[in-house]
Formats: C-alpha cells, structure tokens, sequence
C-alpha cells in the first residue's frame, strides 16, 4: 500500500496544554523540533530530556 503525502510530511502537533503551561520553553522546542527535521513530538521530548540528563550529569 503507497504512503500518502500526509503519512510522509505530516508531523506530530504540540498539546495545546504544553503552549498555555509553558509559553517560553515550548516555541523553543517547536523550532528545535523543526530544525533537526523530528517529526514526532514524543521523540523530541525524549531527545531534550536525555540532553538534558547529559549536561546535568556532567
């Protein structure tokens, strides 16, 4: 079965409740997100947070 236009550039949306909870942060992740070209949202919050657990421990 071919892959759809959407099912190849379609990306995962941010939670509206991430943009009222943390209106700084989130824009930030947003542009990061579409900078490294990550389509799923829940991978780039693993990615920040194993970045994240790499500078604090270091």
């Amino acid at each position: 079965m071919p892959l759809t236009l959407d099912e190849c550039t379609g990306t995962d949306r941010i939670p509206l409740y991430c943009w009222v909870l943390s209106p700084v942060r989130t824009p930030r992740l947003y542009r990061r997100m579409r900078l490294a070209g990550v389509r799923s949202y829940q991978d780039m919050v693993d990615r920040e947070q194993a970045l994240e657990g790499a500078i604090g421990s270091g």
